[in-house]
């Protein structure tokens, strides 16, 4: 039987064999890491070598590290480059490096390495490279019993360099269209989130119930079966409990959380989260009883309102640890979570200092109405009603020349305010809009918006048979000095035990105007 094992056609297919072989490891749907390690071992055993690595390139500190590696057994390897050596290596990447006989470009870095290239028997390097990207080197040992590489050993190695580069090219285009397809997600599940919270703030009574939303749409997201949500007290390091899914209620009511508690530290810290997988703090193994908890502060901009931690994960998969995926997701969501919190306390606060001011214009005898831009009522008290001898809703929106047409003073009053962007008053006039007996003291001032333009004015009307009636309304909260001097020193006065500021409405009033710049719920009495 003739052997024809040294015959060029049995290198062919050999060679054709082997790279084949290669081929499918590079396919198959497993790890790139580990389908590296089996790819170097493979091409080491096709070239009968024993020793071999891959070197990839840190371009975040200008290192080549040794990603993978068989038969050498060095751990955190990595070779320290200057950038002119990397670029040397990227214009050189069409060769081969032999370190017996190196590149004269290449002389100084391998001095300078050559006992840390000793450690891991460098004796071929081959560049792994593609398009002007260099990604690292296949190194390769010496073969067995010392024998050379042959001219088929080095086309394999070319073909199979090739190989892997473009392996490396595509997984990094791959991982590229991974995070993009992550951060889609994410983009989508905040663009969920917040239509999902946009809806809460009006259909919810109060913060309990809030809370209670929020929660459960936490736990919704991650599917998860289990959590709560604390929230932070002021002057006080015990959080407090808002809402739980899941829990043990007793448990959770008898054990106190604090902000200082280590495992929660960060997210009280500016951190975005924790992911606290296999945790050992005592406190919360007896509230949530789960291996694995994720934990993430609801805030907006340095302002945390609390934290949300959620336990176990739906059934069948309550042993699976957090990922930093699950971090990002509910830090997503505790974003938009703390932006409906901190609405949500705009909202009240701005419905508070509505009925509030609502109450105020009721307590008044003065009637009041303000108008917009184009002179159309925007908002009238029930006092302006009953002296128009209609209902306010029937006053909203009319022109004020339909309502005081056959009132000329008036309208000039208003039409001079206008112009001039100062408030006039007038006493003792006769108002035909209420009837042809009736005498008012009459007050108009301009009505500023926050860019300090004028979007409207401010209308008051008093019967001049209610004026001591009005001023004996204010002489009981406001003491005489203060009544007198208030309007024109916009000084603080002590309002029935609380300190504020106030805009006083009477006949003589100067800056009517300033009825619009205190409406807040702090300047109320």
């Amino acid at each position: 039987m003739n052997d024809h094992t040294g015959s060029p056609a049995y290198d062919v297919g050999f060679s054709l064999s082997a790279l084949l072989a290669l081929e499918k490891i590079l396919t198959r749907d497993e790890e790139f890491a580990v389908i590296c390690g089996e790819y170097l071992q493979q091409l080491l055993g096709i070239l009968l070598v024993g020793k071999g690595g891959i070197l990839i390139y840190d371009p975040a500190d200008n290192r080549l590290k040794l990603q993978v590696q068989s038969g050498i057994n060095q751990k955190n390897f990595h070779l320290e480059m200057n950038q002119d050596t990397f670029e040397t290596m990227l214009l050189l990447a069409d060769q081969f490096y032999r370190f017996d006989n190196p590149p004269a470009q290449l002389t100084q870095f391998i001095s300078q390495n050559r006992e840390a290239l000793t450690q891991i028997d460098a004796h071929i390097w081959v560049p792994l490279w593609m398009k002007n990207s260099l990604f690292g080197f296949l190194s390769l040992g010496k073969k067995f019993q010392d024998k050379v590489y042959s001219e088929r050993d080095m086309k394999i190695l070319e073909i199979s360099a090739h190989t892997l580069a473009l392996a490396f090219h595509n997984q990094i285009m791959l991982e590229g269209m991974k995070k993009q397809h992550r951060d889609h997600t994410l983009l989508t599940r905040e663009i969920q989130a917040f239509q999902a919270m946009s809806f809460v703030i009006g259909a919810v009574p109060g913060l309990k119930e809030l809370t209670e939303v929020i929660l459960s749409q936490a736990l919704k997201l991650l599917q998860v079966r289990s959590g709560a949500f604390y929230l932070m007290q002021p002057h006080n390091p015990l959080l407090k409990l808002a809402a739980q899914t899941g829990l043990d209620s007793a448990e959770v009511n008898a054990t106190h959380l604090s902000k200082s508690n280590r495992p929660l530290a960060g997210c009280f810290a500016g951190e975005k989260g924790a992911i606290l997988n296999h945790y050992e703090d005592r406190r919360l193994k007896k509230i949530f009883n789960s291996s694995h908890l994720l934990a993430a502060p609801v805030m907006v901009g340095e302002n945390v309102f609390g934290v949300i931690i959620l336990a176990d994960r739906q059934p069948g998969f309550e042993d699976s640890p957090y990922k930093e995926l699950d971090l990002q997701l509910l830090g997503l969501f505790t974003r938009q979570a703390g932006l409906v919190i901190d609405n949500f306390g705009a909202f009240r606060k701005l419905k508070r200092s509505e009925k509030r001011y609502r109450n105020i214009l009721k307590s008044l005898s003065a009637g009041v109405m303000t108008t917009t831009a184009v002179g159309e009522v925007a908002s009238v008290n029930e006092a302006m009603g009953r002296l128009l001898k209609k209902s306010p809703a029937a006053i909203l929106n009319q022109h004020y020349h339909t309502i005081f047409n056959e009132d000329p003073h008036i309208l000039n009053l208003i039409q001079k305010v206008q112009s001039s962007e100062s408030p006039h008053c007038e006493k003792h006039a006769r108002c035909r809009a209420i009837s042809n007996d009736t005498l008012v003291n009459i007050s108009v001032a301009p009505l500023w918006n926050s860019s300090d333009k004028i979007e409207g004015v401010v209308i008051t009307a008093e019967e001049v048979a209610g004026e001591n009636k009005l001023k004996r309304l204010f002489e009981d909260r406001v003491s005489h000095d203060a009544l007198e001097t208030l309007p024109e020193k916009e000084q603080a006065a002590k309002l029935q035990g609380l300190r504020g500021r106030a805009t006083i409405l009477f006949c003589r009033i100067h800056n009517l105007n300033q009825l619009i710049d205190v409406l807040s719920p702090e300047d109320f009495f």
